[in-house]
């Protein structure tokens, strides 16, 4: 088995949608480094699990209903000057926002979001001024090299 290690995996991000929904349309796309990334939220598919209880069986019946691409959060040292976490805090309210994630193996996965939010965070006196940021993709991501 081959592990990962999280250090050096980097998250870039652009406003707007790629003209197709692959590899080739994501990477067809410019996008902005975000910097000062602490933290990564997991990414994935959540299905919604739906039931009936049929009262002769007295069991639950379950199924599988409708599934959501799923959230991811982000924890930053916030920086006014990095170009990524501009494009968060221009983004609120505006639109389908694309996203590239490479990490340190090499590994791309590409993603459509809304970004939910872009909050400041100023701790206490020892604390650095951090960001927090929700993702909520708009699609299952796209993984390729």
């Amino acid at each position: 088995m081959s592990l990962t290690n999280s250090a050096g995996t980097k998250l870039e991000i652009v406003a707007g949608a790629p003209a197709t929904e692959d590899i080739a349309g994501f990477g067809a796309l410019t996008y902005a480094e975000v910097g000062e990334i602490e933290t990564m939220g997991a990414i994935g598919a959540v299905v919604q699990i739906g039931t009936f209880n049929s009262i002769t069986k007295k069991v639950t019946d379950k199924y599988e209903g409708a599934i959501d691409p799923g959230d991811m959060s982000l924890g930053l040292a916030r920086d006014a000057a990095d170009v990524g976490q501009a494009v968060f805090d221009a983004a609120i309210g505006n639109g389908v926002h694309s996203v590239k994630l490479t990490d340190s193996n090499g590994l791309i996965v590409y993603f459509t979001c809304l970004v939910g939010s872009y909050t400041t965070n100023y701790g206490d006196i020892n604390s650095v001024v951090k960001a927090e940021v929700n993702l909520a993709l708009k699609i299952l991501p796209v993984a390729g090299q």
